[in-house]
């Protein structure tokens, strides 16, 4: 059996810290001030190693890098010179949603099945909105056109990736869509790697859904720490 090597914090304690986030996040100056501390180098972004230095030193409790870095990826929009991800003041709120959304369904930070409930739940929400949409081939059209992010008629692992994470955080596991998508490929003979067509699209949707009901109940099995988190959004 895996053993922890930090003390699991309840869902009260998230659910507190909460509450005193949105406090601040209602109060202007208040949030200005945490930007302010947040920006370490003041550049006026906010780059992942300046927001995980501030929670290790402030709120160890949202200090786990892998679910920082989902919900980092979530919120920026923008990009540095050097192209990597940045989020920028008027994404500084949407980013504080976003952590706690993430910690609330991070197993490992949770007692007991709670995590496991809430995590299913938002699963299986999705998944309605997601049957609603495979019903309807207009929406299913629109799905595709977002996904498919270069415009060439497939989907490559990194496009999914990307769509996943940025926008449905509890269907961005890295181990989910891999699995989900060796079962739905088709080849792209010219670069000689698996991609995904628009033929078995439908069938690649319902892949990502009993993948990720699978990782969810192992990872949250007692003494397995899982190292992601997950969000929903509406689509």
């Amino acid at each position: 059996m895996a053993v922890h090597t930090k003390a699991l914090v309840t869902m009260e304690e998230i659910c507190d810290l909460e509450m005193r986030i949105d406090a601040l996040a209602a109060d202007n100056d208040r949030l200005i001030q945490l930007w302010e501390e947040m920006d370490l180098n003041h550049n006026a972004e906010l780059s992942f190693s300046e927001v995980l230095t501030f929670m290790s030193r402030h709120h160890p409790i949202l200090a786990e890098k892998h679910l920082l870095r989902h919900a980092f990826l979530a919120s920026a929009d923008d990009e540095d010179k050097s192209g990597c991800k940045i989020v920028k003041p008027e994404h500084f709120r949407l980013f504080l949603i976003n952590v706690f959304r993430s910690a609330k369904l991070a197993p490992h930070f949770v007692e007991g099945t709670e995590a496991t409930e809430t995590a299913m739940e938002e699963l299986r929400d999705l998944e309605m909105q997601f049957d609603a949409l495979c019903a309807d081939n207009n929406r299913l059209i629109e799905l595709w056109i977002k996904m498919d992010l270069n415009q060439n008629g497939e989907l490559g692992f990194t496009e999914v990736t990307r769509y996943m994470t940025k926008n449905h955080m509890i269907l961005g596991n890295v181990p989910v869509l891999r699995e989900a998508f060796q079962k739905a490929v088709d080849m792209d003979e010219d670069r000689g790697c698996n991609v995904v067509k628009p033929a078995h699209f439908r069938a690649f949707l319902g892949h990502i859904f009993r993948s990720a009901e699978n990782y969810i109940k192992v990872s949250c099995l007692p003494g397995r720490a899982s190292t992601d988190s997950h969000k929903q959004q509406a689509i």
